[in-house]
């Protein structure tokens, strides 16, 4: 582990291996996995921990949590027909 100052976001999931997936676009992999529990590293500085957990957020609107990823456009490509509605950006009241 790097001695490097930085801060690693733990994000709950229903469903691991769809998180997994959505963070293997952007350059994840799995560095460590106890079931329930997932450490997801890019290699180059981010980790990332997913915590299983059942039956939450019971609605999406409910999920107080995300996380800012700031990244190539190419590499922004690989997720933004999961994350951006179509024809999107655009303005809305």
């Amino acid at each position: 582990m790097p001695t490097d100052h930085h801060a690693v976001a733990i994000v709950p999931t229903t469903d691991l291996d769809e998180s997994e997936a959505f963070y293997a676009r952007l350059g994840f992999d799995v560095a460590s996995d106890y079931g329930h529990y997932r450490i997801l590293d890019d290699g180059r500085g981010w980790r990332l921990h997913l915590a299983h957990l059942s039956g939450w957020p019971r609605r999406i609107e409910d999920n107080p949590f995300g996380i800012y990823l700031y990244v190539d456009d190419t590499i922004a490509d690989r997720v933004r027909d999961l994350i951006i509605e179509r024809g999107s950006p655009n303005a809305k009241p």
